[in-house]
């Protein structure tokens, strides 16, 4: 099993508080995590601030756009690989996104991994979207979908016509480097699974797909393949991506006060239960969270990935990155 960690280009407010990180922050944390070993570094996708995210009155957080943080990490980095995890797709448009990630991926010489989602938040949709207050986003996003794989896998010029995306005799040149780009389907309904076996090579667990499984991992990634055998494809040749909070600390129980503390387990801790948030992270000593990140390898996870580490300032996430790479990251090597 591998492991990633999230960059927190877009997540003050949402995960951390207002104004935790400066630009030249998230690239120290990449290069410190490049030099520890980690796999992969994992961006997020909002833009505008909505009422149902629910932020303090007055919260203005510094939200930096995912394409363009990626970009510039890749020029600052030389052998980690740089995902979109998830880039909401109905917000984009589908040609101008393809070559984006296909030019990123020719620059970073080959490592660019292409989250999918679709987004929590309507109300920052159509924020964004104003003329579109009726679309069927789920519609929005398979159409997207079909598009962008066109786009990046087919030889020669193509067209698409959907009901909300349209373009005649587009070829995009150069294709990525990677063959097939590493695409991460995201999402907890029926249609994951199908959307995985038409377009995806990995599926990004979520945690409303755990929740309904009340939350044992295993149990949901054995209810997940048995869905993806059912499209017609071996489960087993899919990456499978879990993003978790993590929380290092002396002991356990600190780790858990720490959560409970701190900025990021009181926005978790608003919307679900403080014992189920715990259940779903690295939480405790450099022992508990080998023994948590070995059970989670165990349950056919490929990558791990520290999505929101429960602190309150950026020294200490630099400080949380470091000891997680020094003590949990050469356990894992192979």
């Amino acid at each position: 099993m591998k492991f990633g960690v999230g960059i927190p280009n877009c997540r003050e407010g949402m995960f951390y508080p207002m104004s935790f990180v400066q630009p030249q922050d998230i690239v120290k944390l990449v290069q410190l995590a490049e030099r520890l070993g980690f796999d992969s570094v994992w961006g997020t996708d909002f833009i505008n601030p909505s009422p149902t995210m629910k932020f303090p009155e007055m919260a203005k957080p510094n939200w930096y756009e995912l394409m363009i943080t990626l970009s510039y990490l890749a020029a600052a980095t030389k052998t980690i690989k740089l995902a979109a995890g998830v880039i909401l797709l109905p917000y984009r448009d589908p040609v101008i996104l393809a070559k984006q990630a296909a030019t990123l991926d020719q620059f970073s010489g080959g490592r660019f991994l292409f989250g999918w989602g679709l987004g929590g938040y309507r109300d920052e949709f159509l924020s964004i979207k104003g003329k579109m207050q009726k679309a069927h986003r789920g519609k929005m996003l398979e159409e997207h979908m079909e598009a962008l794989h066109l786009l990046l896998n087919s030889k020669g010029k193509v067209d698409f016509k959907g009901e909300y995306y349209e373009f005649h005799d587009v070829e995009l040149n150069p294709k990525p480097i990677q063959k097939p780009l590493p695409i991460f389907i995201s999402g907890h309904t029926s249609e994951a699974p199908k959307r995985l076996a038409k377009w995806g090579t990995g599926f990004s667990v979520s945690s409303k797909l755990i929740a309904e499984f009340n939350g044992n991992l295993n149990n949901a990634m054995t209810h997940l393949k048995e869905s993806i055998a059912k499209e017609g494809v071996d489960p087993e040749i899919y990456d499978y991506e879990l993003s978790t909070q993590l929380i290092m600390a002396n002991n356990f129980d600190e780790g858990v006060k720490k959560l409970k503390e701190c900025y990021l387990g009181k926005r978790l801790g608003a919307r679900n239960p403080i014992e189920a948030i715990i259940s779903t992270s690295l939480i405790g000593s450099a022992e508990d969270i080998a023994s948590q990140a070995q059970a989670i390898k165990e349950t056919g996870i490929t990558l791990c990935m520290a999505t929101n580490i429960a602190v309150d300032n950026f020294p200490a996430m630099m400080e949380q990155v470091q000891w997680f790479g020094e003590d949990i990251i050469p356990k894992f090597d192979i």
